[in-house]
């Protein structure tokens, strides 16, 4: 999402619920009570945060976000950076829970590719 603003919503999490993030690189979470851990796909490193800590997602791809402990958790997307593509509550089973209402890429993902593609025809012409 490009904007002049963050966006920025806080969700509550019961103890052992898991948050499912796709593709929400540039993403920063920051607890504001409970225990979190999160692990994002192709990393080898997982975190845990203590209220009043922040981490930023580094990759794109599925970042999970699970509740050791009951949470409420604050996800801001910094002006400049896209806005994840889904997220939403995982069951048990592993099924896609429900979604949770968080502005997405939509248009503003295709903005960025036409940027991108701006950008590729005028290194290519120069």
């Amino acid at each position: 999402m490009t904007s002049a603003t963050s966006l920025r919503k806080t969700l509550a999490l019961d103890r052992h619920k898991l948050l499912r993030i796709y593709d929400g690189e540039g993403m920063r979470l920051t607890p504001a009570s409970g225990v979190v851990w999160i692990t994002e796909e192709e990393s080898a490193n997982d975190t845990i945060l203590l209220p009043g800590d922040s981490y930023q997602l580094e990759k794109p791809g599925l970042a999970l976000v699970h509740a050791h402990r009951a949470a409420r958790v604050m996800m801001e997307v910094p002006a400049g950076t896209a806005a994840p593509r889904r997220v939403d509550f995982a069951l048990m089973t592993g099924v896609r829970g429900r979604r949770v209402a968080f502005p997405t890429r939509g248009r503003h993902f295709l903005g960025r590719w036409a940027r991108a593609f701006v950008v590729a025809v005028r290194n290519a012409l120069a």
